[in-house]
């Protein structure tokens, strides 16, 4: 959790960079750039929001790809609103439109499933995310009524803080809810940058709509930079949540460890851990409930060991303490060991798997769910000076698990 707050801090903080650049006094003015540095930056967002769509394609995740289009015709859109067909359709409306367009069309994007790029579905939802674009263009062209109702509608604690209409508000709180409430976890996180940066996609709307046609587009390239580099990164933390985090748990895998290994200086302790009668609960309960303990352990230890815990395979754990002294490393172990002990594990499968009896009808009073606590056995090492790989490390305490469970489970240790 603490890591994902990090990562959210500093995207928040590059999206807000390009805001504060226009709005602290005299700032924007003293870093007035040459001609030869406003036409290497226009060229920027471009490239960056294809490069991300491109890689989001790579990971089975069209929805990123239509979304890095939609950010990417909001820039072109907002840089150049006097272009054909532009200036036909939308007139000098385009930063009136795209607030309110963009968090909805991410909305929709996001809400259809997920499917192959060449599907029936990616055409509904090629359809989906210009809906509200096409519905505003109508009400421009063919009913002004309408349109001019919708833009200068107010939320009256923002009065005229802002220029953009306070309809982009509502659609961006929309956005948010669809990101918050998204089941897929794998991609919530690239969800909320996307949230983040409507901040300085918003914030080059109104720094247009401010200067009333007098259009630089500098400023617009100056905040789509920020939201390309944004969204850049989430990628680049969603690939290494594929390749470094274990999916079932979301606690380092096996691959994490070896390379923290690998690349630990100095003394540290190891240990095995291995959840006790796993595979009994397993065929008892069901593997649903063996994935629920699984997360149970996962979180009790990733609770008190931080990315130090590792899911090493099954329902076997690794915990890495840098350090020369392998008796905390123990305690702390056995602390933890005392700890998930007391823990109640709630099974919500309403009857048992029990062997020979799996197609009998559930009997009348049979508890619909019970309670139970998990134990785990370990084995702890220590590095050595004769260890020549950490594998040498792990085969140690490993030996020293095996002994422990031979011992009567639920105990730490040492070799």
């Amino acid at each position: 959790m603490k890591r994902w707050l990090q990562i959210g801090a500093l995207q928040l903080a590059v999206c807000l960079l390009p805001v504060a650049v226009y709005l602290v006094p005299g700032l924007a003015s003293s870093i007035e750039p040459g001609e030869s540095a406003r036409q290497a930056v226009a060229y920027v967002p471009a490239a960056l929001l294809l490069a991300v769509g491109f890689l989001g394609w790579k990971l089975n995740q069209t929805r990123i790809l239509w979304a890095c289009l939609l950010q990417l015709g909001s820039w072109a859109a907002l840089r150049r609103p006097d272009a054909p067909p532009l200036n036909t359709i939308l007139g000098t409306h385009a930063a009136e439109v795209i607030p309110i367009c963009l968090p909805l069309s991410l909305s929709l994007v996001f809400l259809i499933r997920e499917c192959p790029l060449f599907a029936s579905r990616s055409v509904e939802r090629a359809g989906a995310a210009l809906a509200p674009l096409l519905l505003l263009v109508w009400m421009v062209n063919w009913a002004p009524e309408s349109y001019d109702a919708l833009v200068a509608w107010k939320i009256a604690t923002l009065g005229d803080r802002v220029a953009f209409p306070h309809a982009a508000i509502v659609s961006v709180a929309a956005f948010a809810l669809v990101a918050v409430l998204n089941p897929d976890a794998r991609i919530r996180g690239f969800l909320m940058s996307q949230v983040f940066t409507l901040i300085p996609a918003l914030f080059a709307a109104h720094l247009d709509l401010v200067a009333a046609g007098k259009q630089d587009a500098f400023r617009t390239d100056l905040a789509f930079v920020a939201v390309s580099l944004v969204l850049l990164h989430a990628m680049f933390t969603m690939y290494w949540s594929r390749v470094y985090l274990d999916e079932l748990t979301g606690i380092p895998n096996r691959r994490a460890l070896n390379d923290r290994l690998h690349a630990v200086a100095g003394e540290y302790s190891l240990a095995m851990i291995d959840i006790d009668h796993f595979k009994d609960f397993n065929d008892e309960f069901g593997h649903a409930e063996g994935d629920n303990i699984l997360r149970l352990v996962a979180g009790h230890l990733g609770a008190a060991f931080g990315p130090a815990a590792y899911r090493y395979g099954g329902e076997e754990f690794c915990v890495v303490i840098e350090g020369p002294d392998p008796a905390k490393a123990v305690e702390a172990i056995d602390r933890a060991r005392i700890g998930l002990a007391r823990r109640e594990f709630h099974i919500r499968s309403d009857q048992p798997r029990r062997k020979g009896d799996r197609g009998r009808i559930p009997e009348p009073g049979d508890p619909a769910h019970r309670i139970m606590n998990i134990t785990f056995s370990a084995g702890v090492t220590a590095t050595r000076e004769d260890d020549a790989e950490p594998e040498a490390v792990i085969r140690r305490a490993d030996a020293a698990l095996y002994r422990a469970k031979n011992a009567g489970r639920n105990r730490v240790v040492t070799d």
